[in-house]
């Protein structure tokens, strides 16, 4: 009754129809994926299949389609973004909004970079995010972390990390490390001339925290270790050594500013934890501005790529 009148009778054959198209009558077999006489034993074989199927790839998922969640976890970072926090210095921090791409520093190359403004659950996440990659991968990555503090003590938490070389709050200490940095630098420059790169395999990165301008002051005045620092960054930024400074003043810097100061503006080698209109360090030209004029959610940031400025999701716990 479904076809009216219909002469054709399908072969007894399990799968086989009917059907009408354009006004005509025509007879078909569908594709019987599991074998089986009645549709009770067919259903009966497909469950044993999925049930094995379970069983042999349950690990496995399917990669979603990448979207920017309201908090990114670090699960969520390596899981649906392809993430990797084993045996590298590339350090995944986030998700830029507009490629979908993980956004990752590599401490090898990066030279110097800063966090701009006061401290902010984004800025203590984005340091956290770090040191614990680095802590974790101690003997895959060694690294030798010396922690230059303010008087809020912000970095003493980190104190007591396996990587941990020194932590002081004395901002002439900062000047005692560049000194000794700068002499091992000097001296993996000519082991490596004289044996090759190969030497810097199980040397250690040198990473410096220095939180705060205050440190950044002291050793600004000091003409000796600022031609010291400068030579570290640019004769010697490959021999595994990087300068990260946190809680930046977000003031404009002038031409007489810190050497420190000018040549991160410069490079404009900055994350930042706050809204643009609020932006002093470096001058950002209004159409800018208005293209992030969204308002900022909890675990955006913003970062240059290229000189291009550019919004991320930093991860979070």
């Amino acid at each position: 009754t479904v076809i009216e009148h219909c002469r054709v009778r399908p072969k007894d054959v399990v799968g086989r129809g009917v059907i009408e198209l354009e006004k005509k009558v025509y007879e078909f077999q569908t594709y019987c994926s599991f074998a089986g006489n009645t549709e009770k034993n067919r259903v009966e074989i497909m469950d044993q299949f999925i049930s094995k199927i379970v069983k042999r790839d349950g690990n496995q998922t399917a990669r979603q389609i990448p979207m920017i969640p309201n908090v990114l976890t670090d699960r969520m970072l390596c899981t649906g973004f392809g993430a990797t926090r084993e045996n590298t210095y590339l350090v995944p921090i986030g998700v830029d909004y507009e490629s979908l791409e993980v956004v990752s520093i590599d401490l090898l190359m990066a030279g110097a970079f800063a966090t701009i403004g006061k401290e902010t659950p984004e800025s203590k996440m984005f340091l956290k995010t770090i040191l614990t990659q680095l802590q974790t991968n101690l003997f895959a990555t060694p690294t030798e972390l010396y922690l230059v503090d303010s008087l809020t003590r912000s970095l003493k938490q980190y104190q007591k990390l396996g990587i941990t070389e020194d932590y002081t709050i004395d901002p002439s200490e900062f000047i005692e490390y560049v000194n000794s940095i700068h002499a091992e630098m000097k001296n993996r420059y000519e082991r490596a001339n004289e044996e090759g790169i190969e030497i810097l395999e199980d040397l250690p990165l040198k990473l410096v925290v220095v939180n705060g301008c205050e440190q950044i002051n002291a050793l600004c005045k000091n003409t000796s270790a600022v031609g010291k620092y400068k030579e570290i960054l640019d004769k010697y930024a490959n021999l595994k050594v990087c300068f990260m400074f946190v809680n930046v003043d977000n003031t404009a810097v002038s031409f007489s500013g810190p050497e420190i100061l000018k040549r991160l503006k410069e490079a404009k080698s900055v994350f930042y934890f706050d809204s643009l209109k609020r932006m002093k360090f470096i001058d950002l030209p209004s159409i800018t501005v208005r293209k992030f004029r969204k308002e900022r959610l909890y675990g955006d940031g913003y970062y240059f790529e290229e000189g291009e400025l550019s919004k991320l999701k930093i991860v979070n716990e």
